[in-house]
């Protein structure tokens, strides 16, 4: 396998994979000495600063893109063309039709691609999925206070938003399947500089994603709301709080005290958990590695995530949609 882009992401892109047994026969990035160091880790990894040229080498079978989203669309093609399966660093392409044409080119050469949505393949994700404690769900509410934003200036604001987006929309589609979150009617705020919420309403259920580039402290949260419980994800660390209880006097009182024992057992358990791993960054991204793995390995049909990939970008887009009105606003909050 191989990885281009030798900057944070590719990093523990590599350092997952090493994790997992796989071999690393290169690494690709625009500045060889950045490769060369990443591959300097890699005991088999050799450096490149020319895609082209190390495609021409026909050494790997997979290649993990981890560069700048501009250049996603061009080295997922050169990668597909050449036969690889391709694992795709979040948001996958610049817009749908790059998207669309991606997933039409892999089923046309047969090859698997994967987003990097790492949240969706996190142990309490999967937890659950599989216990199902909640009852009927009637809310998801996706809460992230970035830090990402303060060295960004305005004019790329909205490019980090929509950057982050992905995740909100791959987590509901993971919980929900059955929604076209690409057929919603979304609607958006924003109410301040790097301050964004967008909500809609879908079988019933409550989606809201806020995003939050100033407010502090950072967090990155998924909550959901069930007629049985409450789950709080905390998708920075990787871990789920279960609140479970009836509409009681006596529950209103001990639901503060029971939600902290728990928070710090959960909480010390997860990073127990983690250190035994090395599960040192990005919960869910070793997961999601071993699952695509498996996947190539046992050629899995690629039916579904083609349809998860393809709805992501779709509900991604029209967010970004409403982005021109917000710059204006926050140009006018500026002055």
């Amino acid at each position: 396998m191989a990885i281009v882009g030798a900057g944070l992401m590719g990093k523990w892109h590599a350092y997952y994979a090493l994790q997992l047994k796989m071999t690393i026969v290169a690494i690709i990035d625009n500045k060889l000495s950045q490769a060369e160091l990443l591959a300097s880790q890699c005991s088999q990894a050799k450096a490149y600063d020319d895609f082209a040229l190390f495609l021409q080498q026909k050494t790997a079978d997979i290649v993990h893109i981890c560069t700048p989203l501009d250049t996603h669309f061009s080295f997922a093609k050169l990668a597909i063309n050449a036969g690889l399966h391709v694992i795709i660093e979040k948001p996958f392409a610049t817009d749908i039709n790059q998207t669309n044409e991606l997933l039409e080119l892999a089923k046309e050469k047969d090859v698997l691609v994967f987003p990097v949505h790492q949240f969706s393949n996190q142990l309490a994700v999967k937890k659950l999925l599989t216990t199902e404690p909640l009852g009927e769900i009637l809310r998801f509410d996706f809460v992230t206070c970035s830090a990402g934003a303060e060295q960004i200036p305005l004019a790329l604001i909205n490019d980090e938003i929509a950057n982050i987006l992905p995740h909100p929309l791959s987590l509901f589609k993971t919980f929900k399947p059955e929604i076209r979150l690409g057929d919603i009617d979304w609607h958006g705020h924003n109410s301040s500089f790097g301050e964004y919420i967008f909500n809609a309403i879908q079988d019933g259920i409550l989606l809201s994603i806020y995003i939050g580039m100033s407010s502090r402290p950072t967090r990155c949260e998924l909550h959901i709301f069930g007629t049985k419980a409450k789950a709080t994800l905390n998708l920075f660390h990787g871990y789920v709080i279960i609140e479970k209880g009836a509409t009681t006097r006596f529950q209103k009182i001990v639901q503060p005290f029971k939600y902290g024992v728990q928070l710090l057992y959960i909480a010390t358990k997860n990073l127990i958990r983690r250190l035994l791993q090395q599960e040192n960054a990005y919960p869910g991204l070793k997961d999601l590695l071993a699952v695509s793995y498996a996947d190539i390995r046992n050629s899995k049909d690629a039916t579904d995530i083609h349809e998860i990939i393809s709805d992501v970008a779709q509900a991604r887009e029209n967010i970004i949609g409403q982005f021109t009105s917000f710059t204006k606003t926050q140009r006018r909050a500026d002055k």
